[in-house]
């Protein structure tokens, strides 16, 4: 008995000592655990989160995914996927869960805010979208016969380079 209490206790340490929101939550999706970092990073305390399901935490438009991706859990053990989730306050955050089946057939959920990642991704990918752009502006150019043409075509790249609509 004792053993046993110094296990939990131990595990519990560890949970509560990870950088990652801990989520447990029955086979239908409601609650039955949080570590303290995953209530912070949605904003609700402990108790508040043990009252609400998956549902409740994610944005409304993500809503449908909730059952087919239970399903796949339960069918593949674990699965990775990005959710858009919803704080208390309202402000939403990207976030990876890499969810697991339990052998009691619960729900483990370890939840990473990618915000930042999934930012630099964007901006990275714009910058691409540009050099590519400004390489093809720099070939028009040393390529061109036709000064005339080319200014079109420039027109057109920069419009674009610059989001306008009108040059």
């Amino acid at each position: 008995e004792e053993a046993l209490q110094e296990s939990e206790e131990r595990y519990r340490t560890l949970g509560e000592q990870a950088s990652d929101g801990i989520f447990i939550s029955d086979h239908q999706g409601h609650y039955v655990d949080v570590n303290s970092t995953g209530s912070k990073m949605l904003g609700y305390s402990r108790e508040e989160i043990l009252k609400m399901s998956i549902r409740d935490l994610i944005v409304q438009e993500e809503a449908d995914r909730v059952v087919p991706e239970i399903n796949r859990l339960q069918s593949e053990h674990t699965v990775i996927s990005e959710w858009l989730f919803r704080r208390k306050d309202g402000t939403i955050f990207y976030g990876e869960v890499n969810g697991t089946t339990l052998s009691d057939s619960r729900l483990l959920g370890v939840v990473r805010d990618i915000t930042e990642r999934k930012k630099a991704g964007e901006i990275l990918h714009r910058q691409n979208e540009y050099l590519a752009l400004l390489n093809d502006m720099t070939r028009a150019i040393l390529l061109s016969k036709d000064f005339d043409s080319t200014l079109n075509i420039l027109a057109v790249d920069i419009a674009i380079l610059i989001r306008a609509d009108d040059c």
